[in-house]
């Protein structure tokens, strides 16, 4: 059926490398990989924002993938 999917995910850097994946034991992906794993997922139109004022600061952090089915 159709459908919507907000995620927020870590992005690949070397903070969140230290932060993430050593003291987690998490994966980290980047942009493009997160993209084509969505895509493989069946959902077609896929967008990745950017947090707003005042928490603008997160953007360093993570992605925002807003796709539709």
């Amino acid at each position: 059926p159709n459908g919507k999917i907000i995620i927020m995910d870590s992005r690949k850097h070397l903070v969140n490398y230290f932060l993430i994946t050593l003291l987690y034991k998490a994966n980290l992906y980047s942009q493009k990989k997160f993209e084509e794993m969505v895509r493989r997922a069946g959902f077609k139109k896929i967008n990745f924002w950017k947090f707003p004022p005042p928490y603008s600061y997160l953007n360093m952090w993570g992605y925002i993938l807003v796709a539709d089915k």
